[in-house]
């Protein structure tokens, strides 16, 4: 991707605006159900952790044809040497987030006569 973007600190994009802090709430992503636990108990599903969140955007920027390497989360959690915020962070003060990517163009395969 672009040198210019970095993964950490949170580059957020230029002229895209950001909610103020006291207007935000906190995400609801869940991973899996809850359902009714043996022993007569409802058991809620479980908050999404930062390994799992980031696993479904790359999965989904997978299948618009992202590479990998054409992709930047750019956040304020420290990253590990892949570039990837690392899981095992303290909760950042301010928790932006900004997936930048590049979609190369597609190219033709094969062979054309003329």
């Amino acid at each position: 991707m672009s040198e210019s973007i970095k993964a950490y600190p949170l580059q957020w994009p230029v002229g895209w605006p950001r909610m103020e802090s006291h207007q935000r709430s906190r995400a609801r992503f869940k991973s899996g159900k809850g359902g009714y636990v043996e022993g007569g108990g409802w058991r809620g599903a479980e908050r999404l952790g930062v390994s799992a969140g980031i696993s479904r955007v790359l999965a989904d920027l997978r299948r618009m044809g992202v590479d990998d390497a054409d992709i930047v989360i750019s956040t304020n959690l420290p990253t590990r040497l892949d570039g990837l915020p690392r899981a095992d962070a303290r909760v950042p003060q301010d928790p932006g987030v900004a997936v930048y990517w590049r979609k190369r163009k597609d190219t033709l395969h094969g062979r054309r006569s003329l």
